[in-house]
């Protein structure tokens, strides 16, 4: 009974709220796990594209690089043919035997120390590049290193063209002029045409100057294009020596679009390689996978809510029945201590469970004194048959009613023979372990003393041969005593 008291002691407002608190770190936790999972596989996806990145961008320089060494040796072949044989220069010859691809080169020539652009051929025309960036630089520059220039259209085919040009010398050592190799731009960027590499990818060849050699975006080829001036292209250029490869996300400067880099700045040339894929094309896998993460923790969460709540009110209502339970408890046990009559409560053994006041001052001794002894030790030798049968045809369910009556002597803490009068019944339990009995006692012993001494004195006057006559006691003052 006392854990009713407990249990009815509990504030309701703190189940309430360690309930709730625990359904939210519970739902944290379902969030908490699928941001983890999906920062994981976004993680994991956008390094694993880096590299990917990373080694196609490997292959575009090492593209890139074996063209322009072959431009090269041939620029400086022809640069060695000038100097022997003025301007008698082999072009198509020394690209067929430099294995030079069509799709590459547009043109050879020859411009002389006044920018007019000759070859061999007795109907071509003198074509003035005095103007052009490629001249300028070799006319100022006594280096005879490859220049690169920006794209530009070419005014011998029209087209867009990549000038590739070597300084000559006359003899002397002064500017005899400069030997060119108009190249087709696209064809680097052309170099990852047969691959897929997804939808917004993107294939940059960039110069030093920032400028765009050519720049291939799905089937759109554009050149020209000036990223010198972006936060982005500075501090790459400026770092360089220290991370002359690396990878980064950021929006395309041209279209906006975000994207995965990764780029290559080559060894030998002022040139940058760059290749990257779009970050939300990339992502969309891992994208629908969070997605169904977050759709399985919000699940989880009405789930955790709905339980939550369930809980909430059947402790709320549980809270309501203990508090009944407490009340009807402390109303029990107010009429079990204030009886007028004995009550003590025995398992299937005969032993004392509990005890109330009043059987107590029956026999004498405290509820300490009583509680876990058997019944047997307080009671007078030769009065427990009618007790023991009572109890066992309780037991065996003989009785219709479930509960008897009968009569018991017991012994008092000072020797003396107490009469009671008890009522039992059998309170079952799951287990005949758990079962016990209720018994309600009522002293008499005064009542069968009385009656013991009015039997012993009828046997006397029965034996009298005079008149007896029996009156109330009464003052001396009255007019005499009523006859009974």
């Amino acid at each position: 009974m006392p854990r009713f008291k407990r249990l009815a002691g509990l504030n309701a407002r703190q189940v309430t709220v360690g309930t709730a608190l625990f359904c939210l770190v519970l739902i944290a936790g379902f969030w908490l796990a699928a941001f983890l999972i999906a920062e994981r596989d976004r993680v994991e996806i956008i390094e694993a594209e880096k590299l990917r990145n990373a080694n196609l961008a490997i292959a575009f320089e090492a593209h890139t690089t074996r063209s322009l060494e072959k431009v090269t040796l041939i620029l400086n072949a022809a640069a060695r043919e000038l100097r022997r044989e003025g301007k008698q220069l082999k072009f198509n010859q020394l690209a067929v035997d430099m294995g030079i691809e069509p799709r590459l080169l547009q043109y050879f020539g020859f411009a002389d120390e006044a920018g007019r652009l000759v070859d061999r051929s007795p109907t071509a025309t003198a074509i003035d590049v005095s103007d052009r960036e490629y001249f300028r630089h070799h006319q100022l520059t006594a280096d005879k290193a490859i220049f690169i220039s920006k794209p530009a259209k070419g005014r011998v085919t029209g087209q867009w063209t990549m000038h590739v040009t070597r300084r000559f010398d006359k003899p002397d050592g002064s500017f005899g002029g400069v030997v060119i190799a108009g190249l087709y731009p696209a064809y680097f960027t052309d170099f990852f045409q047969r691959a897929d590499l997804g939808k917004g990818s993107v294939i940059v060849l960039t110069g030093f100057d920032g400028i765009v050699r050519s720049r291939k975006v799905e089937n759109l080829t554009t050149f020209g294009d000036d990223l010198g001036k972006t936060p982005r292209w500075q501090k790459l250029l400026a770092e360089r020596a220290q991370h002359p490869v690396g990878s980064y996300i950021a929006h395309g400067i041209v279209d906006g679009m975000r994207r995965i880099f990764s780029y290559r700045i080559f060894n030998d040339y002022p040139l940058i390689a760059a290749v990257g894929t779009s970050y939300e094309k990339v992502l969309a896998p891992a994208n629908r996978a969070a997605q169904a993460n977050y759709l399985a923790a919000l699940i989880a969460t009405l789930l955790t809510l709905g339980f939550g709540a369930s809980v909430i009110i059947l402790l709320r209502r549980h809270g309501a029945d203990v508090a009944t339970l407490a009340d009807s408890e402390a109303r029990l046990r107010a009429i079990f201590e204030q009886a007028t009559v004995g009550i003590a409560t025995t398992d299937i053994a005969g032993n004392y469970r509990e005890v109330n006041r009043k059987f107590c001052d029956m026999l004498g001794y405290t509820a300490a004194e009583l509680v876990g002894s058997n019944y047997l030790e307080f009671s007078k030798p030769g009065s427990v048959g009618d007790t023991a049968t009572i109890s066992e045809r309780l037991l065996a369910g003989s009785l219709d009613n479930g509960n008897a009556s009968g009569g018991h002597r017991f012994i008092h803490k000072d020797g003396r023979t107490v009469w009671v009068k008890f009522s039992t019944a059998l309170v079952r339990g799951p287990t005949q372990d758990t079962s016990y009995f209720v018994n309600v006692l009522e002293d008499v012993s005064a009542r069968w003393l009385a009656e013991r001494q009015l039997k012993l004195l009828e046997k006397c006057v029965a034996k009298v041969n005079d008149i007896v006559i029996i009156t109330e006691a009464s003052p001396l003052d009255e007019p005499g005593p009523r006859i009974v």
